[in-house]
C-alpha cells in the first residue's frame, strides 16, 4: 500500500491466525465491517503518512482507519513472491488449498502467476 493523501492507521494482528485461521480466510468465510473484539496488545497498528509503503501478506486479516478528513491510499494485490525461494505461510496454505482443489475457483487467481 502507497499512501498518497491525508493519514490513516493500518491494523493487523500480531498472531492473524487466533482471529482468522488462514482456512477461514481462504473460504472467506470471516468478512466484517468491524474487527472482532480483541485485546490492544495482540494487534500492529501502523501509522501512515503521505509517502509511506506498506506490505501486507495475501490472506492476513486487517483493518484501516481514517484520521484525516481525505485519505488515499494506492494498492496493488498479487501473489507469488518469496523470499529466499519461500513463501509467505498463508500463501503456502492457499496454494496447497489450490492443490488440493483445482475445481474451486477463487477470487483473485493468482494460481499460475510466478515472479
Amino acid at each position: 500500500m502507497w499512501q498518497i493523501e491525508g493519514s490513516k492507521t493500518f491494523h493487523s494482528y500480531l498472531d492473524p491466525d487466533r482471529v482468522n485461521p488462514v482456512e477461514a480466510a481462504i473460504s472467506g468465510k470471516i468478512t466484517a465491517d468491524h474487527p472482532p473484539s480483541h485485546e490492544s496488545a495482540h494487534r500492529q497498528s501502523l501509522r501512515m503518512q503521505p509517502g509511506d509503503l506498506l506490505w501486507s501478506h495475501v490472506l492476513t486479516p486487517h483493518w484501516v482507519s481514517a484520521e484525516s478528513p481525505l485519505t488515499m491510499s494506492l494498492t496493488i494485490s498479487h501473489g507469488g513472491l518469496c523470499y529466499q525461494g519461500r513463501y509467505a505461510p498463508r500463501e503456502v496454505a492457499l496454494r496447497q488449498h489450490w492443490d488440493a482443489h483445482p475445481h474451486e475457483p477463487w477470487v483473485a487467481d493468482l494460481r499460475n502467476i510466478r515472479y
